[in-house]
């Protein structure tokens, strides 16, 4: 007979003291260093985003402006998130880059900012563009590129869906035979809602 013993195990692992109040206390501990602990590895990984290795007073309001321009000017995140490592090793990317916002000075006006903060870096461009090609991902499951496998999927034709999950193999790795799933969603994308969990 299976025993499927992981819900009790799953309860276990939670409790945090066979006594209630010492539990209550150290779970209010774990809870009073969240925010700091969250906030630290959520602009450390930003940080690594836009290439940067050191830490200096400026660099949440350098990522949060770049987060709104992007927002505002409606700005693939996948794809400028990519294209920033190509931009931190060499000024020519930037052409590309400015056409993933509507307004392309407003990249101009936010890349001037992030040139100089990259001048305060100790690694060389080839190094940093390395190192944030391995935490920008050139492939993502785009809505459009699921929807497009699950449907040839329900109609008996597995290969778009094989050809998605090899995509999906090696996110960080920008190949050529795989061009076409690193690039902007098609226009009908753009009203695509979806939930968690879905």
């Amino acid at each position: 007979m299976l025993m499927n013993d992981t819900p009790q195990i799953g309860r276990d692992q939670l409790d945090l003291d066979p006594d209630e109040a010492r539990a209550i206390e150290v779970a209010q501990g774990i809870l009073a260093n969240f925010t700091d602990v969250f906030d630290t590895a959520h602009m450390d990984g930003f940080r690594a985003k836009i290439g940067l290795q050191t830490k200096h007073a400026d660099d949440a309001a350098l990522i949060g402006d770049l987060l709104a321009r992007m927002d505002r000017q409606k700005a693939d995140f996948t794809l400028t998130f990519r294209g920033l490592g190509r931009a931190a090793e060499s000024d020519q990317a930037d052409a590309s880059l400015r056409l993933l916002f509507d307004d392309p000075t407003a990249y101009d006006d936010w890349a001037a900012r992030w040139r100089a903060r990259l001048a305060t870096e100790p690694r060389e461009p080839g190094e940093r563009r390395v190192a944030m090609d391995s935490v920008n991902p050139a492939i993502i499951p785009r809505n459009h590129r699921v929807e497009d496998a699950l449907a040839a999927a329900l109609a008996g034709d597995l290969a778009p869906f094989e050809r998605l999950n090899e995509a999906l193999a090696k996110p960080f790795e920008g190949r050529p035979d795989f061009v076409d799933y690193a690039s902007l969603p098609p226009a009908r994308d753009a009203a695509y809602r979806t939930f968690c969990g879905t």
